[in-house]
């Protein structure tokens, strides 16, 4: 279920989200996570990607320069039109609903969990769009002092975020048939961490 604050904020901060996202001590953290994903992530040229919340599509861009097939979902309109005035395929789509068939290589959620109302159902619809042996990829606000201070700056713009500890994220992805993570980084605000979905027979 789409919090309709949520989509308020990100249908409005469209038209100028690269700029925004870019500029501040924020803009250089969000930057910094951005490479921290992209050391960690070893697409392969042809890999099926869903980039779950792509925004105005930063991370769509760098899959299309790797020569994965990627598709794109976001909660609002003005996002998904952007993308594809880009030249990237994006569709509007409920992150807790996401409606698609499994067969993703890899699922990247970077920066999108947070807003979710339900992030356990969301870690849970998101790796039943994997195929056998695909790999999700979380970024998230870890809790802490400037954890608080990020949902405090979202809540000046009339939003509530979710933060995350290492534990409470192993138990979602664990609720979703997803391995404990085979690698974790982490960034000053946010940390990164790298799953497999579990073949059937293991669970």
């Amino acid at each position: 279920m789409v919090d309709p604050a949520v989509a308020r904020h990100f249908s409005r901060a469209a038209a100028g989200y690269s700029r925004l996202r870019g500029i501040g001590p924020l803009g250089r953290m969000r930057s910094r996570e951005r490479a921290t994903v992209q050391e960690l992530v070893d697409i392969e040229a042809g890999a099926t990607v869903l980039d779950a919340g792509c925004g105005d599509g930063a991370t769509l861009d760098w899959l299309d320069k790797r020569g994965a097939r990627a598709l794109g979902i976001d909660l609002t309109l003005a996002m998904a039109r952007v993308c594809s005035s880009r030249g990237f395929s994006a569709v509007v789509q409920d992150l807790e609903e996401p409606g698609l068939r499994p067969v993703f290589d890899w699922v990247l959620c970077v920066g999108a969990l947070e807003f979710v109302p339900d992030p356990g159902r969301a870690v849970k619809k998101l790796a039943d769009c994997l195929a056998e042996r695909g790999r999700l990829v979380l970024l998230y606000p870890r809790k802490g002092p400037l954890g608080t201070l990020y949902a405090l700056y979202h809540r000046t713009h009339g939003t509530r975020i979710h933060l995350f500890d290492s534990d409470e994220i192993s138990s979602l992805l664990g609720g979703a048939g997803l391995a404990a993570p085979t690698d974790r980084r982490d960034c000053a605000l946010s940390s990164v961490c790298l799953t497999t979905r579990v073949a059937e027979e293991h669970r």
